[in-house]
């Protein structure tokens, strides 16, 4: 299974709804500091249950709750929708398909996709970018991949870039 979209509600650093759709390859997420990059993918691994951490750093400042919604597409075109919601108290509900769900459940065995923030590269010197990210595009071709990165020299690998603008949490797509 791969990521077909995600939708945050007041994650973070994202204030009500934001949208995202995931090509299939490898989807480079870009922007200034401070812009919610890392946030995609802490929004990922908390609707699959690998995230935790205090409501009040889940939750987007003044909100009572936060949400992440993440579809993802199977073989034959199958789809599961995992819903995980949290509250200031830090009750957390797990929904599956529009079922009352827990952790237990989650068919991590079936996931087709690798989640790499801007850690795992950033202090790669130039050819040891290129050879780390000639490796990323040839598992892209057999699984999806998701990369954090600001350095324009993985842009040319990417099947999908996604840029988020300063400040605004306001993504620009840039499809490729």
């Amino acid at each position: 299974m791969i990521i077909n979209f995600l939708i945050l509600n007041n994650f973070k650093s994202f204030n009500g709804k934001t949208a995202i759709s995931f090509a299939n390859g490898l989807t480079v997420i870009t922007g200034l500091n401070t812009t919610g990059k890392s946030n995609i993918i802490d929004a990922i691994n908390f609707a699959l249950g690998k995230y935790k951490a205090k409501p009040e750093h889940l939750i987007n400042k003044g909100k009572k709750e936060a949400s992440v919604r993440l579809v993802l597409m199977g073989k034959n075109k199958y789809i599961l929708s995992i819903h995980r919601k949290i509250n200031i108290y830090g009750e957390e509900s797990l929904c599956m398909n529009g079922r009352i769900s827990d952790d237990k459940n989650m068919p991590y065995n079936d996931f087709n996709f690798t989640l790499l923030d801007s850690d795992s590269h950033n202090q790669f010197n130039h050819a040891d970018l290129k050879t780390f990210m000639d490796k990323l595009k040839e598992e892209s071709s057999k699984k999806q991949v998701i990369l954090v990165s600001t350095k324009r020299d993985t842009f040319d690998y990417a099947d999908q870039i996604i840029c988020l603008q300063t400040g605004k949490n306001k993504l620009k797509i840039i499809k490729i």
